[in-house]
């Protein structure tokens, strides 16, 4: 159960992460992106977010908008 969990999780942060990538979706905010791939809490999206790519969510739109 604990394997599927974090194949899930994975699953999850990928979603989020193209979300954050599209130019169309500057506007949204980072709460209706963790909603938007299933997260119940912005406190548990950030914490996967973060273990899963070293950066939380703001932080790696801010990059990615730097490279735009």
């Amino acid at each position: 159960r604990q394997r599927q969990m974090c194949k899930e999780t994975g699953y999850r942060i990928a979603e989020a992460k193209s979300i954050l990538l599209r130019h169309d979706a500057i506007s949204q905010s980072i709460l209706d992106v963790s909603f938007a791939v299933g997260f119940n809490s912005n406190s548990a999206f950030y914490a996967a977010f973060k273990k899963a790519t070293g950066q939380t969510p703001a932080q790696f739109r801010r990059s990615v908008q730097s490279f735009a």
